[in-house]
């Protein structure tokens, strides 16, 4: 869940044509890019393969037109209300300053200073992500 907060009209055109788009329901959806930090494979028998991502670095977070989870989508006041009733929207609301309270604290654990992982540490995870793949692909 997530709280967006445009400036006021004039000061960013690319701002200004982000919120038109969203306001005329162009883009009803939201994407982040993220490292994942810890993960695990999901026990959920529906979703063989799935992973969960228990903690992730978040790299981006951006309005999309499609996004690659459908439940991403925009609730409240900017998508004229049509997802979600006003309580349901008040309560997501608070679920969401508790959670970025939460993202907050643990962006503060690693510092602004902390490194980015090299490009050799990024493909040794995907070499080691893949390789987990394929062993519980075998196993199934």
């Amino acid at each position: 869940m997530a709280i967006a907060n445009f400036p006021q009209p004039g000061v960013s055109k690319a701002s200004d044509k982000v919120a038109a788009a969203i306001r005329a329901s162009l883009v009803r959806g939201a994407s982040i890019g993220f490292v994942p930090l810890k993960w695990s494979f999901t026990k959920d028998p529906s979703r063989p393969l799935g992973v969960d991502f228990l903690e992730v670095l978040l790299l981006e977070w951006s309005i999309c037109a499609l996004p690659c989870n459908p439940d991403c989508i925009l609730v409240g006041a900017v998508s004229g209300g049509k997802s979600s009733s006003a309580k349901a929207t008040a309560a997501r609301l608070l679920e969401a300053r508790a959670i970025a309270a939460k993202a907050r604290s643990i962006i503060a654990r690693f510092g602004e200073d902390a490194p980015s992982p090299t490009r050799e540490q990024r493909i040794a995870e995907a070499r080691n992500f893949r390789r987990l793949a394929n062993m519980m692909g075998s196993k199934r």
